[in-house]
């Protein structure tokens, strides 16, 4: 980490979902709020469909890493992601969208897509990740995930990491 940078925002809660009841609770626990950060990890080497391996989702103080491998049903979250007063926020939301759909059968709305923002502001810095968009905008510096998959360990060692460890690179 770079001593100058702003502190990241740590989240008072984390929680690891794998079960039908940590999910409906999670869900009950995030109704009302007024947004939710989104974000998917999936593998996608030989496969024709992406395999979802974990969905993130954050308000301001509590961050769910939710195992998809461990849940065949993600329907408790359909009123937050149908529900049209809570903006879902990605950032580079394509195939998280592409995943959501294809698990759910339907988008999460409204979104809104950091990564488009940060186009749309007449970003200049080459990359478009939201580790350098952090870094440029607000100088704060966050890992980069895919070291960690690019590393040899796949989806499953990743989903065995501390709740807390994974909350970092969700941020």
């Amino acid at each position: 980490r770079n001593p100058t940078a702003a502190p990241m925002h740590q989240p008072t809660n984390v929680a690891y979902i794998d079960s039908p009841p940590a999910l409906q609770e999670l869900a009950d626990r995030f109704a009302g709020a007024a947004w939710l950060a989104v974000d998917t990890e999936f593998i996608r080497d030989r496969t024709y469909f992406p395999k979802f391996c974990l969905l993130q989702i954050a308000t301001t103080n509590v961050v769910a890493c939710i195992d998809t491998l461990a849940l065949d049903d993600l329907s408790p979250l359909s009123p937050l992601f149908d529900d049209g007063d809570v903006l879902k926020v990605f950032h580079s939301g394509r195939q998280d969208l592409e995943v959501l759909y294809q698990r759910c059968g339907r988008l999460p709305n409204p979104i809104f897509d950091t990564q488009i923002a940060a186009h749309l502001c007449n970003t200049t810095f080459s990359e478009l990740s939201l580790p350098s968009c952090s870094k440029a905008k607000l100088n704060i510096e966050i890992p980069h995930i895919e070291e960690v998959l690019r590393s040899g360990r796949r989806m499953r060692s990743l989903l065995q990491m501390a709740p807390q460890t994974l909350a970092q690179y969700f941020g």
